[in-house]
């Protein structure tokens, strides 16, 4: 690289696939509204590629290389932290012990599903407020039913008996 912010202009790391995973997390997490390109699959079919096969294992690298040009190649992910020490750091645990502890992920995820539940309830005012606009579309269309009945049967009784038939 010959960004100012790295301490070399060559690194050499190695990554299992749980590391990338890790950084792949890292980045959604921190920049929600970006979008972080996918990862290959682990196993691209279960059982039917061997995964410790050459080809495979290579197609992998590729793909995986492909994963962290795109994330250099993007403006802010680039500059992220996380990515940083992904690439230059030869030992990834510590950091990974780094970040939200249990109780603030469960935090996290009960103030998430309190805010769905507050949509949900907005929503239900809205679908009431229709369903009282339908009842009395009902009514109304009931009541032009009738009306149109009672027309009908009026002109039946006016009509001479032939006509009927």
């Amino acid at each position: 690289t010959t960004r100012s912010e790295f301490d070399s202009s060559e690194y050499e790391v190695r990554r299992r696939y749980q590391d990338f995973l890790w950084l792949k997390s890292r980045l959604e997490e921190n920049y929600p509204t970006l979008i972080v390109h996918p990862l290959p699959e682990k196993f691209v079919m279960k059982g039917m590629v061997d995964r410790f096969n050459d080809d495979f294992i290579e197609t992998r690298r590729k793909a995986l290389h492909r994963f962290l040009n795109r994330i250099s190649e993007h403006p802010i992910l680039s500059n992220s932290h996380h990515f940083k020490v992904f690439l230059t750091e030869e030992e990834l645990a510590p950091h990974r012990k780094q970040g939200p502890g249990f109780l603030s992920r469960m935090g996290e995820t009960m103030r998430a599903m309190a805010n769905s539940v507050r949509g949900l309830r907005s929503k239900l005012e809205e679908f009431a407020v229709m369903q009282e606009y339908v009842e009395d579309f009902s009514d109304k269309i009931c009541s032009v039913d009738k009306v149109t009945q009672r027309i009908i049967k009026e002109q039946r009784g006016t009509t001479p008996a032939f006509e009927q038939m």
